[in-house]
This record gives C-alpha cells, sequence and structure tokens, in this order.
C-alpha cells in the first residue's frame, strides 16, 4: 500500500496516554501551535476539544487513531491505517456513532414541517 501518514514517525509520543491524562496537556498543545496549526487543529474532528474544560474519553484510542492517520483529499472523510487495512470514518459513520442525521430530508417529513412552520 501506498499511502502518508499525517504525522511522521518521528513526531509520534514516545510515551502512553491513559485515562488517567489531563486536558490541560491539549492547552499546553495548543499554545504551542502557530495560527495555522491551531485553525487547523479546529477544524479537525478532535477540534472540540479545545473548548472542553472537563470530559472522560479513552485518551488511548484518540492517540491511536491521530497516529495513525492518513492524509486524504476528501474533506468529509477520514482515513486510519490499522493493521495494514486503510479504514474510513465518513459522514455515514459520524451518523451511526452519533445518532445525528447526517443526510438529505425526505419530502414531508417532521423536519421540513418544522421550517415551513416559520
Amino acid at each position: 500500500m501506498d499511502f502518508q501518514f499525517l504525522l511522521p514517525e518521528n513526531v509520534r509520543l514516545p510515551v502512553r496516554i491513559s485515562q488517567r491524562s489531563n486536558l490541560k496537556y491539549i492547552k499546553t498543545v495548543m499554545d504551542n501551535f502557530d495560527d495555522r496549526l491551531r485553525a487547523d487543529f479546529r477544524d479537525s474532528c478532535l477540534g472540540f476539544l479545545v473548548d472542553v474544560l472537563e470530559i472522560q474519553f479513552s485518551a488511548q484510542l484518540i492517540q491511536a487513531l491521530v497516529c495513525r492517520g492518513i492524509r486524504c483529499d476528501k474533506s468529509h472523510e477520514l482515513w486510519f491505517n490499522v493493521q495494514g487495512h486503510l479504514t474510513q470514518f465518513g459522514l455515514q459513520e459520524y451518523a451511526i456513532v452519533t445518532g445525528l442525521h447526517a443526510g438529505s430530508f425526505l419530502e414531508g417529513d417532521q423536519y421540513t414541517k418544522a421550517l415551513e412552520k416559520r
């Protein structure tokens, strides 16, 4: 397979992040980003972490996904190399995980009716 990782191996963390990690490190990282990197991070799928003070999440999972991220030209998809298999996370997967609607609405559904009432 021929692909390029988002993060080269030489910049990956040599340590493991655990569940007990503190989100203050995200602030530390953001403080060291220049304007372009800060904007890129805010526009990424992890950008919401900048505005969240306390949240419980799987830091190990996030680190694993970030280190396996693959460069992709599609702006609405994330691709990962998981044990040699390319894995896609797009709008359909986002809708499944979050339960939010990620497509067009059918004619006459409740959303359309609510908009017509305005």
